[in-house]
């Protein structure tokens, strides 16, 4: 079997009928040769039944199950390590993509030099699809270089990735994606944006809900790491570190 063109790994642990809704729109709206990597953190077991049956009817959909939680950042890299395909997606499972995401997404990395690419975004909605046209049609193949892409929905060159490495487990619930653009950066990558390409995203559902001291808690952790990774480095990164952190 040839292997596809591009992967799509989506980390989960409950939330079927989010899961099921993006999944859906996935189905309908990838034109592109793919895979789709569902990692399952421990969900329920009703829900574990609907992806293995779902798997069935659907060849594209795999489901890696994880022998235990994981946070975002391992749990994607169990998924990165299994993908197959040339153009690596992360997507979260409270992300609608819409028509011709996946060739935008693959035309602007097919740029020169660009290693993550992502869309324009906006908050899931009736109108999401009409929105979507929209845009397209004004952003008529354009991009738009940036300095930070968001792993709700981020494209990764496969080469960009075996350059620079997986993400830094050491950070866990937030600030994976700041790191990643970084590193890319740092590695001589470029990052750009889709001007054609919009997608929802309802924003923190996939994690779930937090206690403001769990919240807390995990922030500074974080900022621990990324002060230690990148205090020091040029200028250009310590300006957009100083913006996570503040």
């Amino acid at each position: 079997m040839p292997a596809p063109a591009l992967s799509v790994v989506i980390p989960v642990r409950g939330r079927w009928l989010m899961t099921r809704d993006c999944l859906a729109r996935l189905r309908r709206h990838t034109a592109a040769r793919s895979e789709v990597l569902v990692v399952d953190g421990g969900s329920p077991a009703p829900m574990r039944r609907a992806l293995a049956a779902l798997a069935r009817s659907w060849p594209s959909l795999r489901v890696l199950r994880l022998e235990r939680p994981l946070p975002f950042a391992a749990a994607v890299n169990r998924g990165l390590k299994a993908a197959r395909g040339d153009v690596l997606v992360l997507l979260n499972n409270d992300v609608s993509v819409t028509a011709g995401w996946d060739a935008a997404l693959a035309r602007v990395l097919a740029q020169p030099g660009v290693g993550a690419a992502g869309p324009r975004t906006c908050r899931p909605g009736p109108g999401l699809d009409r929105d979507a046209t929209a845009c397209a049609l004004a952003g008529a193949g354009r991009t738009r270089s940036v300095r930070v892409l968001y792993a709700h929905c981020l494209a990764l060159r496969r080469e960009a990735v075996s350059a620079v490495g997986l993400l830094d487990e050491r950070l866990v619930w937030g600030e994976e994606d700041d790191d990643y653009c970084f590193r890319l950066r740092q590695g001589g990558w470029r990052l750009a944006e889709a001007e054609d390409c919009l997608v929802g995203h309802t924003g923190g559902a996939s994690r779930g809900r937090w206690s403001p001291g769990r919240r807390r808690a995990h922030a500074r952790a974080n900022a621990a790491v990324l002060r230690e990774k990148w205090v020091g480095e040029a200028a250009r990164i310590r300006r957009d570190l100083k913006a996570v952190l503040a």
